[in-house]
């Protein structure tokens, strides 16, 4: 059976290796040394997260699409109880392309749709995890420009989906925002 630590043991030969990621040392004589330093001044939860991705993709990809069910459904609650409607994830296809929103947020009485992507981002402190992250807003952006380009363009299919007719949607004005919480 693995022990847990097995995959915290640092070995320089998997995809990615960084000590951080892996703060147990193994030795030649089988013993196992631990830089305290290492847990002590990274952000441990973050490196367990990024270790995860490496070494268990599937369950990393199952559990960063439940923690961002869980803040849609905060963000749902929250809206809601300032009046404002939402509706979301919505499925849609534009130009033979399948996407979705993450979040409509709509107020009705100032007649504005908010077209929101989510990004759950963790605080980076290397280079290439800011680079990371830039690319995963610049994503974000990208969806959101999909997304208002299927609502200029089909109109009708976007209210049906939120049910708002074409005609009331057209005294709407839309905006597209990324959201990102950090952790």
């Amino acid at each position: 059976s693995e022990l847990i630590y097995d995959y915290e043991l640092y070995e320089p030969n998997k995809k990615n290796p960084d000590v951080t990621y892996q703060p147990f040392i193994p030795f030649s004589n089988g013993n196992i040394a631990l830089f305290n330093s290492l847990v002590e001044q990274s952000n441990f939860e973050r490196n367990h997260w990024d270790l995860l991705s490496i070494i268990k993709p599937e369950i990393h990809s199952r559990l960063r699409n439940e923690k961002e069910s869980l803040w849609l459904d905060d963000l749902i609650k929250f809206y809601s109880g300032i009046n404002l409607e939402t509706s979301g994830p919505v499925e849609f296809t534009y130009n033979n392309q399948s996407s979705n929103v993450d979040l409509i947020i709509i107020d009705k009485a100032n007649k504005v749709i908010l077209i929101s992507e989510l990004k759950w981002i963790t605080s980076p402190d290397r280079i290439k995890d800011i680079v990371y992250l830039s690319e995963e807003v610049k994503k974000g952006l990208s969806q959101v420009e999909h997304a208002l380009n299927w609502i200029k363009n089909d109109p009708n299919d976007f209210g049906n989906k939120i049910n708002i007719s074409s005609e009331e949607l057209k005294d709407f004005k839309f905006f597209g925002l990324v959201l990102s919480k950090n952790s």
